[in-house]
């Protein structure tokens, strides 16, 4: 019994570490948040109408910013380890996002090919590009992708990598992933929270075999630029992250196309997304069979034994 007690006592101080830690870097962000938000309440409704596209790359921008503190903060004042142990290292930043940005256009390619294959994605005529706009969203969907890293493959994966299990750490991880997404859902089946899961773990199993966020960063940029600004489809349930033109038509059976949630909540993206996470893990695997596996992860917070906690 004395084995026992002790075992759940363990997992309980385990559980706590956890928690904690995580309730008071999102308790941090939302003070920071709102530090810059709610003095400029009364003006955000008037910004968004008048240069909604400005109102965008701020809001962004605000958002990458809070939560790179937020992380700071609690790595280097709470857990007391460098910032980069919590996905940030430097090292192979640039081949990482080069290569991630290379897998999200094939993960997209295949996905439309499959919509074209079906007869279900076309091209839409007489569109109208404008290089200035798609400049502002290219560094919109940036600083978008690098905040939603953050939040998903940033401290919080990482302490729960470091205090409980790899499986743990992406099912957490994951959830959140699709609850950022939760109110664009608007009555959606559950096919649109199931993909978004799929894509939170395959980010999440890129930032495990490499120690950092830019392999899944690069991936998740390349998928969102290309589907939502450049080609103008809605990008998880957000029509309105395009640019304001149409490369594109999808149009199909909402159960294969993702109907009014766009190509992420259809059965294409759910079969596209499996077949990269399968590519993922082989070539880890293979990897790690060859002895070229990476190193022990450097984003893990270490806090210490529980013990000291």
């Amino acid at each position: 019994m004395s084995e026992v007690a002790g075992a759940a006592a363990a997992t309980l101080r385990t559980l706590g570490s956890v928690l904690w830690r995580i309730v008071l870097f999102f308790c941090v962000w939302a003070i920071l948040l709102g530090a810059i938000l709610v003095p400029l309440s009364g003006r955000i409704q008037t910004w968004q109408t008048i240069a909604p596209l400005r109102f965008r790359l701020g809001v962004d921008a605000v958002t990458l910013a809070t939560i790179l503190l937020a992380s700071w903060i609690m790595a280097r004042l709470v857990d007391r380890r460098a910032p980069a142990r919590v996905g940030l290292g430097r090292v192979r930043a640039a081949p990482d996002l080069v290569l991630g940005f290379i897998a999200g256009v094939v993960w997209l390619g295949l996905s439309l090919a499959i919509g074209a294959a079906g007869g279900w994605v076309a091209p839409e005529p007489r569109a109208h590009v404008s290089g200035s706009v798609l400049l502002a969203m290219t560094i919109s969907t940036a600083l978008n992708v690098l905040a939603q890293q953050l939040l998903l493959c940033g401290y919080v994966f990482a302490v729960l990598l470091k205090w409980t299990s790899f499986r743990a750490s992406l099912l957490v991880s994951s959830s959140l992933f699709a609850g950022y997404h939760a109110g664009a859902f608007h009555g959606a089946a559950w096919l649109p929270a199931l993909n978004l899961f799929a894509a939170g773990a395959l980010f999440c199993l890129a930032r495990q075999r490499t120690g950092r966020i830019w392999l899944g960063s690069g991936i998740h940029f390349a998928w969102n630029l290309l589907l939502g600004p450049v080609l103008g489809l809605t990008v998880s349930g957000d029509p309105g992250f395009g640019s304001g033109w149409h490369l594109l038509r999808l149009r199909g059976p909402a159960l294969v196309c993702g109907g009014a949630f766009g190509l992420e909540g259809g059965l294409i993206v759910t079969l596209t997304t499996a077949a990269a996470i399968a590519a993922l893990a082989l070539v880890s695997h293979t990897r790690a069979r060859e002895g070229g596996a990476a190193r022990a992860d450097p984003g893990v917070v270490d806090a210490g034994p529980p013990s000291a906690l």
